[in-house]
């Protein structure tokens, strides 16, 4: 495949990245953090590389799996919330709480871990199960997407919320 103007951004960006960390590391100023932050900011970026070279028969697969684990994973946390069947440690602890208006509440997570890795998830999704119309799962469809949606209105998650209207107006244009 040519190199695309894209991917001369994304290198770009990755060197950026890899440069931070080096800086980062020589100056003695990184911790656990910046380590969590730079393989999860590399790994979509390398992921990307891989994707822009798949069919679209495989891509159609790839997104049905996520989609799949992702409801899976969604109804375990909802179910976790309300039975506590999961551990009491890391992402399943809970804790993490949303302010909305005079009352806090704790944001629903699922198997991904805490609620801003449910959001993101949830609004993937959404994005696959749109794009896959009914091909996917027939009459699931509908299930599937609701299940999503919940799991991302309880992650109370803003940002993945930006990201399906991002991914709505996408599908418009």
């Amino acid at each position: 495949i040519p190199a695309r103007k894209n991917d001369r951004i994304v290198i770009f960006y990755m060197y950026y990245l890899v440069i931070r960390i080096i800086i980062q590391i020589a100056l003695k100023e990184q911790n656990n953090v910046t380590y969590i932050s730079f393989f999860q900011t590399i790994a979509p970026i390398l992921i990307y590389f891989i994707a822009i070279r798949l069919t679209e028969e495989q891509a159609k697969k790839i997104e049905k799996c996520f989609c799949i684990f992702a409801v899976t994973s969604v109804l375990v946390g909802v179910l976790d919330s309300r039975l506590n069947i999961l551990p009491e440690s890391g992402a399943f602890s809970g804790g993490l709480y949303a302010d909305v208006g005079d009352v806090y509440v704790e944001r629903g997570y699922s198997l991904a871990g805490n609620a801003l890795n449910t959001g993101y998830m949830c609004a993937l999704s959404i994005g696959f199960l749109l794009r896959g119309k009914r091909e996917f799962f027939g009459k699931w469809h509908v299930i599937f997407l609701a299940v999503m949606v919940v799991g991302l209105l309880l992650s109370y998650s803003r940002g993945a919320l930006v990201c399906v209207g991002v991914i709505l107006v996408s599908q418009v244009i």
